[in-house]
Parts: C-alpha cells; sequence; structure tokens
C-alpha cells in the first residue's frame, strides 16, 4: 500500500513539474519581439480607418481590423498573398499561441507568420460632399519588419493588442486615420491611467487585456479597452440600466458573433480622469467583458494611445488636414 502511495506521489510530482515546466515555457514566447522599421523615428506610417467594426488600411487592399480585444494579429491567406505579390514573403514557422481572435472567441495555433509589411503616409482631401479621402504618397514607404501572425480563424486579417501595444498609436479625428510611432509625438497631454489585469490564464496570452476606470451616473468601474465594440461608446450590464432616470431607447448592439438587445441612455453622465459630460451608454448584455470602452467611438478630438505605459493622451487642438511626417 505504501509503495502504490509512494508510486501515485512520484507520478503526481512528476505531471506537477511537466506542466509548471510547459507553463513556464508558454510565457517566455512574446510577439513582434523582433519587429523594426526602416525609418523608426517620427511617425512610421498612417492606416486610415473605415467601417463598422474599424477597419484599418496598411496600403490599398490590405485592411485590417483594429482589435484591442484581439490578443493576437492574425492574416488571411489572401492577405499574404496580397503582400507577396508586393514583394513581402511569409516566414511560416512552428509557434505555440493561445488568446482570443477577431470574433472575441478563444483560438490556438501552432502556426505562425512572420512577414514585412509597407506603411505610407497620407494626404487628405476633401471631396465637394465634404468627406475625406485619404490619398496615399508612394514615395512616403517605410518597411516595417518581422510583424507577426497567426493564420486567420474569421475569415478576415487583424491587428491585435499584441501589435498594437508596440506603438504609440495616434488618432486623427478630422481624418479618421491612425498613425504609429515608437515615441510619444510631441503636442500631447496626459488624459486617462490604463490597467493591466494578470491571471494564470491571462499571462499565457500574447497580449495583454487594458482597462480604464470610467464613472457613469457616479458610478465607477474598469472598463475593458475594445476598439472592436461596435456603434457604442461603452457598454454596460443589462441589468444596471436602472443607475439612470433617463429616458432610453431600444436599440441592438452587434458584435462579430451576434446580435443583442440593448437599452440606450443619450444624456448619461460620464466622468473620465478630470473630464466630465454627456455621453451615450448602452445597457446590454453580451459573451464578452461586462464593461466595455472603445475610445475611437468616444473621443472628438486626436488623441494618443500609449498602451506600454498604459496612458491615454490627448492632444490640446484638431489635426490639421495636412500631416507631414514629423
Amino acid at each position: 500500500m505504501k509503495k502504490n502511495k509512494s508510486k501515485r506521489i512520484i507520478i503526481g510530482s512528476f505531471i506537477t513539474v511537466a506542466i509548471l515546466g510547459i507553463y513556464g515555457f508558454l510565457l517566455t514566447l512574446g510577439s513582434h519581439d523582433e519587429i523594426y522599421a526602416d525609418i523608426s523615428e517620427g511617425r512610421l506610417g498612417t492606416m486610415p480607418l473605415s467601417g463598422t467594426p474599424l477597419m484599418a488600411t496598411l496600403a490599398p487592399g490590405l485592411e485590417f481590423k483594429i482589435d484591442t480585444g484581439a490578443d493576437a494579429s492574425s492574416i488571411t491567406e489572401a492577405d499574404l498573398a496580397k503582400l507577396e505579390a508586393l514583394g513581402y514573403k511569409a516566414e511560416r514557422m512552428i509557434y505555440p499561441v493561445i488568446g482570443r481572435n477577431g470574433l472575441g472567441q478563444m483560438n490556438c495555433t501552432l502556426t505562425r507568420y512572420r512577414v514585412d509589411v509597407p506603411l505610407y503616409d497620407y494626404t487628405f482631401d476633401i471631396d465637394s460632399l465634404g468627406n475625406t479621402i485619404p490619398v496615399m504618397e508612394p514615395t512616403t514607404l517605410n518597411v516595417l519588419h518581422n510583424v507577426d501572425f497567426v493564420p486567420s480563424s474569421t475569415g478576415f486579417s487583424v491587428l491585435g493588442v499584441d501589435f498594437l501595444q508596440k506603438f504609440k498609436i495616434e488618432y486623427l479625428f478630422d481624418e479618421k486615420a491612425v498613425s504609429l510611432y515608437f515615441d510619444v509625438p510631441n503636442g500631447y497631454e496626459p488624459f486617462a491611467d490604463l490597467t493591466v489585469s494578470h491571471s494564470p490564464i491571462k499571462d499565457l496570452w500574447q497580449g495583454n487585456r487594458y482597462y480604464i476606470a470610467i464613472s457613469v451616473q457616479n458610478i465607477v468601474n474598469e472598463y475593458f479597452l475594445d476598439t472592436g465594440l461596435q456603434r457604442a461608446v461603452m457598454r454596460l450590464p443589462l441589468s444596471e440600466h436602472n443607475r439612470t432616470t433617463n429616458d432610453l431607447t431600444q436599440d441592438t448592439l452587434l458584435t462579430m458573433v451576434s446580435k443583442h438587445t440593448a437599452l440606450i441612455d443619450m444624456d448619461a453622465w460620464v466622468c473620465i480622469g478630470d473630464r466630465c459630460g454627456t455621453a451615450s451608454v448602452w445597457y446590454c448584455d453580451a459573451l464578452e467583458e461586462p464593461y466595455t470602452f472603445n475610445p475611437f467611438n468616444y473621443m472628438k478630438q486626436d488623441f494618443l494611445l500609449d498602451l506600454d505605459n498604459r496612458k491615454i493622451l490627448l492632444h490640446p487642438f484638431t489635426s490639421a488636414i495636412t500631416h507631414n511626417r514629423q
């Protein structure tokens, strides 16, 4: 009997050590660790945004969902082919990746692609209807090397938080575009701090999960920073709609996989950092984080998303229609 007990203890200890070893190995795996740009100072490039959810155009014909809710950036075979046609051939490697995809669903893969991608600057024209039209400047080509993607499991390509946290991301409100930097550009002021949630499971994912403290109707919660949130500025659980006495409008919140009944408070009192005002908030239950916030839907001016330093910064004035590389 003692022999069998000792044997079970040895086997159990071996399994525990093996699990801890695998867990430790997975913790050492990173993403975009060798990324660099031909032109590394100032603006690396600009990507026009369009659609719902927001899609960023790296180059004409190459559109990626910009999504802090996706842990690992992904790419379709079609977009790999487009990059290869432009002269950027991907290196395929065996590399385990765990995390949520562009649909918010857990995804595991052993395949990773490493590929260079082009970035450009744009000028922005105004058409006769007042629409802003991005015009790519071919002479501003900047190549971003060693960008890591997993195979797309969603049917579209995604720039996930593992990619986005490597840069300072400037949102140009007038142009509806984002520019990438390695360093914080001049002219921005601190607005709000971000936090990162750690857990033994989340630490295995390729990117962090970022949160921001927001007060809605004088009640503070930690809101998940989700640039994939469609239409809504911020979302709260449906059960909390009674925190407001304002009239509520019924609507439907769309996610990438489903539709959900929602109630909207068009005049909620919202405070972020030291700034307060009225904004629309959506009360809705979805199969995601209970509180979510999309700064691209909220901000009506330029801002800078600095995930690495866990901050959102504001530009004190609106952007000019034409931006030159700084």
